[in-house]
């Protein structure tokens, strides 16, 4: 759910199920010392308390910190979370059959990515259409985070794809 206010759009903050299976090389390690290395954004304590907690599921069944990956394992960790806010709206700047063209403002990255998951030009176009009968649109070209500019969004991947061709 977005909130506007003063032109700054916020992400009322929500709780995020992240799912993944156990790669090969975590085979037969701990959960905590995996937890901790590979996923370094949060400090190994915070992994401790959150598998403690019961916010890391493994198939489906709390563990505990000793815990070691077997093959397959299905891992999900759920945890809140806030999003930066963005500044400044999503604008059309034309379209035709075949792409529409947006106004991207700084501070919005093209798809998500680190701390932003909705807070994305992605999925403010997807969730918010800007034109009638709006089809998904795919990215053609991007623009970092906080540059500002017109992007090009494709109304099929095919299109997306010529375009990227003639692009490159």
């Amino acid at each position: 759910v977005y909130e506007m206010k003063n032109g700054v759009r916020y992400v009322k903050p929500y709780i995020h199920q992240y799912v993944t299976y156990a790669k090969g090389r975590w085979i037969h390690k701990n959960i905590l010392d995996v937890l901790s290395k590979e996923f370094g954004a949060y400090p190994r304590s915070y992994w401790s308390k959150a598998i403690i907690q019961g916010n890391v599921l493994v198939n489906g069944n709390a563990v505990t910190e000793q815990y070691e990956f077997k093959n397959a394992d299905k891992l999900l960790h759920k945890t809140h979370r806030k999003e930066p806010p963005v500044f400044g709206r999503v604008q059309l700047v034309g379209e035709n059959d075949k792409l529409l063209a947006v106004n991207k403002p700084a501070s919005l990255p093209m798809h998500s990515c680190g701390n932003y998951r909705h807070n994305s030009l992605k999925a403010i176009v997807s969730k918010e259409h800007l034109v009638p009968n709006q089809p998904e649109l795919f990215l053609v070209h991007r623009l970092d985070r906080v540059t500002s500019g017109v992007v090009v969004m494709a109304k099929s991947s095919e299109f997306a794809n010529e375009l990227c061709e003639d692009i490159r």
